[in-house]
């Protein structure tokens, strides 16, 4: 599944199509579908979640381009982060914090280093099988799902 970056242009619509990336194994099945994304401030990074539970983060990185004026540049993406977060659900949500990313499936929440390295997964109470959303309350460490 393509996944558009958008970039400032300085135009009055101010937005414009850089790249396109393909999520997932390389095949554009459903299943490589991205069904959520979020910008990471921090580290500059765009996070993406598809449908068959991968978390994947690009960093926009711009390049010279040498058949125009030197000072003109090319954005691109580059591939930072790939894991499997989620085996039979999507990637419902991604939150960028301090440490790291939150990552929401149907059943759990999954804490992952900016590089990719698991550090926690918190399951859902048997009463709650299906979570859709999370949020951070401000001001505390606790998060609501």
């Amino acid at each position: 599944a393509d996944m558009g970056v958008y970039a400032d242009t300085g135009e009055q619509e101010g937005w414009a199509e850089i790249d396109r990336i393909n999520i997932g194994n390389g095949n554009n099945n459903t299943n490589n579908a991205v069904v959520y994304a979020a910008f990471d401030a921090a580290e500059e990074l765009i996070w993406s979640g598809s449908a068959s539970g991968r978390l994947s983060s690009h960093l926009v990185q711009y390049d010279t381009d040498d058949s125009q004026d030197m000072n003109a540049t090319i954005p691109s993406l580059r591939l930072v982060t790939q894991v499997r977060a989620f085996v039979e659900s999507p990637v419902r949500q991604i939150i960028p914090v301090s440490d790291g990313v939150l990552a929401l499936g149907d059943k759990a929440v999954r804490v992952y280093t900016r590089g990719g390295v698991s550090l926690a997964s918190i399951e859902a109470l048997e009463e709650a099988p299906n979570l859709l959303c999370m949020d951070l309350v401000p001001q505390t460490s606790a998060l609501v799902c």
